[in-house]
């Protein structure tokens, strides 16, 4: 067995701790020292997983071949409606938190919240200016909603909308993002040890595939 990972591994150009971390989530144990037909079986659930990995990869869309920075051509994509939405998860800490909502989420800079809002809205609609590749879109709706998740923490999500050639999931992720980082500022007077977490994207639809996290 030992032999047939360190293959695979060399194969693949992969780690043969990846390799042994595959089988244990699939119930197999690499140190009870399975039997030759449950070996076989291993090894061909692996090669077939690895083998399909490696024939479906995608390949970087925004660098050339000679490894040169390119906005991506949308000419030819069907134009129609997308939708994306992202998430953004900030931890204030139980105290700062408490005396937020004491104050009804207002700070001496003004409301924490729709200050939030209205920054995540620009920073969707300044996307393209601000990441070199992304493509200047019509943004046809953005909302940004800002919710108590826990005790210590608020959870962002930013939904953008556009009729075009290309999603909006950069739009999504910048929204978030920036509206994560203006509740940092508007409470950094009360804490430096707020954190800005779980920054990804959620779901996405209308393009060539659909994505739900």
């Amino acid at each position: 067995m030992a032999k047939r990972l360190v293959k695979i591994a060399t194969e693949f150009n992969i780690a043969t701790a990846t390799i042994v971390e595959f089988f244990r989530d699939r119930g197999f144990s690499i140190e009870d020292k399975p039997t030759s037909k449950v070996s076989d079986q291993m090894y061909i659930l692996l090669k077939e997983k690895l083998g399909q990995d490696k024939s479906t990869s995608k390949k970087l869309t925004h660098v050339t071949e000679k490894g040169v920075a390119r906005m991506v051509d949308i000419t030819q994509k069907k134009i129609t409606k997308r939708v994306a939405e992202a998430q953004a998860i900030v931890t204030l800490g139980d105290k700062i938190l408490h005396t937020l909502e004491a104050g009804d989420f207002a700070t001496a800079k003004g409301s924490v919240f729709d200050t939030a809002r209205l920054a995540g809205i620009m920073a969707v609609k300044k996307t393209a200016e601000l990441i070199p590749l992304c493509h200047l879109l019509p943004i046809t709706s953005c909302d940004v909603d800002i919710q108590k998740k826990d005790a210590e923490s608020l959870i962002i999500r930013c939904k953008v909308k556009t009729t075009s050639n290309t999603g909006v999931e950069m739009e999504a992720l910048h929204g978030a993002t920036v509206a994560a980082l203006t509740i940092y500022d508007m409470c950094k007077a009360m804490s430096h040890d707020i954190e800005i977490t779980d920054i990804y994207l959620l779901n996405k639809t209308g393009g060539k595939s659909d994505y739900v996290r």
